[in-house]
């Protein structure tokens, strides 16, 4: 009797999607507005690059020359990465601006995996399977990512959401982070 229901989203979509109560958990970084919301820390991950490399051949310690001649895919505004690169005063998010704007992880990794560009994405992205075979370089200074679990503050979770956000909670901790 329990009905589910996943949506895909970046972390705005997600915020806002609990905020305005058509979601009764998010799974994402916060971005926004987030004062009626409780939202956990789960894990982190590093933020860097993600390139074939027979077309990209990306190196761990590449200079700033090096990375301005990356054709870098585009993160839309008000996803959690393009706004923690701006935080962090990014010369990377000026080099994005000239790059094709891509919407979704499948998207990233598939353009990646073509030669298209070069993503920018946490570790978690390029943990994904379709990501085997290319390379990801962190960037540095090192730049971290931190996913929370997400919910309204003024509404009780139902049990079954209750459940899942435990199990989350519990798994989470007993991994070591890398």
């Amino acid at each position: 009797g329990v009905r589910v229901r996943l949506v895909d989203d970046n972390s705005a979509g997600i915020t806002s999607r609990v905020a305005r109560a058509e979601a009764d958990l998010g799974i994402g970084s916060p971005v926004g507005d987030t004062s009626e919301l409780v939202c956990t820390r789960l894990l982190e991950a590093p933020i860097g690059l993600l390139a074939d490399p027979a077309t990209y051949p990306l190196r761990a310690t590449a200079s700033a020359a090096d990375l301005t001649a990356l054709p870098l895919l585009k993160e839309p505004a008000d996803t959690s990465i393009a706004q923690l690169l701006r935080a962090h005063g990014s010369e990377l998010v000026a080099q994005m601006e000239r790059g094709t704007e891509v919407s979704s992880l499948a998207l990233q990794l598939a353009l990646a995996r073509a030669g298209v560009g070069v993503a920018v994405l946490s570790a978690l992205g390029a943990s994904h399977p379709a990501a085997q075979g290319l390379r990801f370089v962190p960037l540095r200074p090192r730049v971290s990512r931190e996913i929370f679990l997400i919910r309204h503050r003024s509404r009780p979770l139902p049990p079954a959401a209750a459940a899942l956000a435990a199990t989350l909670s519990d798994t989470l901790r007993e991994r070591p982070e890398g």
